[in-house]
């Protein structure tokens, strides 16, 4: 699993300079008024994903750790063949329906959203597929072709820009080109997977009965994505409800200097799920603890990046400095979001306990939205939603992780606390207006708290590694 692990990330290592170039590039060229129409697009893209109805997510849970050569191939083809016409059918809706907003904007953002549906979908259904049959070099080799067309995309604004072909880029333009890239990958895929998609496949009334157990497991675990999706967004939708599109560009922009930093460490959990699937939950379990140490302890050195990114914004992107205070609050949350969608909810998914995840999720999605909504009123402004959407995460992580740790018995209080110390160190430390004494204080404090915390922990890791 390791060289697994290794390979998808160094993959990733182009997506990220793909994520600073849309990160930081995209920013500069749209404007703020543009870049805030294209967050809106990004927003109500995440909830796109739902359009699947769970059967993408049923189809990773029925085949997840299989080999290709154990599956009925008629069998996929009949699901690919299904997915299509699926996808199809709800984005031609979506479009037809969207040509009823008045709002020419808007109307724009939502007819995207219709095309997205049917291009995306399809292409999580064959990631999915490659991720159930264990097929990490093709994950590797996609992740880091759609990397290059968003680099190459870039470069392309920017040279039309230089030759004066166009004077900047409008939202719907690059929003045009993101699509035309997924259109590609899916092509790709169905060229890669051409013996699960062409030829001879089992007749959809033949499929009735499987088709309908596909949704039925997968609908809850989709549902929990958009549930945790919904949860990560709550501050997003106060602000684009209570603020102008400009606000909402300016604290947009400090979630995509965030998803910068966590680009390449959530691409882990494509190999995550199969092997711990392949180990069942007893086995599983004994490593969890460890686990989220070690998870905890990279998110929180990975914040470190905050540092040049304030260089970076103040020096390039004046326009985006008030994004500061935001991305000062919100970085912290990181470490939660990061261990819920790459550690716990994987452990809930190979316990199968999906429908416990969605129960904890939902109850903390109205906890989310009801807090936000009393923080905003109490104290109005987007820095104070900013802070409720910390707290609201930390409150989840109680939920799923205290669940876990309840039902087998699982040491919490060090991981725990760590993210408690961690949370007041981080905003204590980034408050300092010297850059390098907040630098180094951080920095000292992060090394002390690992040793006070987790020394022993560690110690053991370095034994059990040398003794090897």
């Amino acid at each position: 699993m390791i060289s697994e692990v290794i390979r998808v990330v160094g993959s990733n290592i182009l997506i990220l300079i793909s994520n600073i170039l849309i990160g930081f590039v995209i920013p500069k060229l749209m404007g703020v008024q543009e870049y805030g129409y294209y967050k809106l697009f990004m927003l109500y893209a995440t909830y796109a994903q739902l359009l699947h109805l769970g059967f993408v997510d049923g189809i990773l849970l029925k085949f997840g750790g299989k080999a290709k050569d154990d599956v009925n191939r008629q069998e996929i083809r009949g699901y690919s063949k299904f997915i299509f016409f699926l996808e199809l059918i709800i984005g031609v809706l979506f479009i037809l329906i969207s040509l009823f907003i008045k709002s020419y904007v808007y109307k724009q953002i939502f007819i995207f959203i219709g095309l997205y549906t049917m291009i995306f979908n399809q292409v999580t259904y064959y990631q999915f597929l490659a991720q159930s049959f264990m097929d990490f070099n093709l994950i590797a080799v996609i992740n880091g072709l759609i990397a290059f067309l968003n680099i190459l995309s870039i470069l392309f604004i920017i040279t039309c820009i230089k030759i004066h072909l166009f004077s900047d880029v409008t939202f719907n333009q690059y929003i045009l080109i993101y699509l035309s890239i997924y259109v590609l990958i899916l092509g790709i895929y169905i060229k890669y997977y051409g013996n699960f998609f062409w030829g001879i496949h089992t007749r959809f009334k033949n499929l009735k009965d499987k088709i309908i157990n596909i949704f039925k497991i997968g609908i809850p675990v989709t549902i929990s994505y958009q549930v945790a999706a919904l949860i990560f967004n709550v501050d997003n939708q106060y602000v684009s409800l209570f603020y102008s599109t400009k606000i909402f560009g300016i604290y947009s922009f400090a979630y995509s200097l965030i998803s910068v930093a966590t680009s390449v460490i959530n691409s882990v959990s494509t190999v995550l799920f199969p092997h711990l699937n392949r180990k069942g939950i007893d086995e599983a379990i004994k490593e969890y603890e460890k686990s989220l140490t070690l998870l905890e302890t990279i998110i929180f050195l990975i914040l470190f990046i905050y540092f040049p990114m304030k260089i970076f914004v103040k020096a390039f992107l004046p326009e985006y400095i008030k994004s500061l205070t935001y991305l000062r609050v919100l970085f912290p949350g990181v470490g939660i979001t990061t261990c819920i969608s790459l550690l716990v909810f994987n452990y809930f998914k190979v316990a199968k306990m999906g429908k416990i995840y969605f129960k904890l999720s939902i109850f903390t999605l109205l906890f989310s939205i009801v807090f936000t909504w009393l923080i905003h009123n109490i104290f109005a402004g987007p820095v104070a939603i900013a802070y409720a959407s910390l707290i609201s995460l930390f409150f989840w992580y109680l939920l799923t992780n205290g669940y876990l740790v309840i039902k087998y018995k699982i040491k919490w209080r060090k991981n725990t606390l760590y993210i408690l110390l961690m949370f007041v160190i981080f905003e204590i430390t980034t408050s300092v207006d010297n850059l390098c004494l907040s630098f180094f204080a951080y920095l000292m404090l992060y090394i002390l708290i690992i040793v006070l915390v987790f020394g022993k922990n560690y110690l053991s890791i370095i034994k059990s590694i040398c003794r090897k």
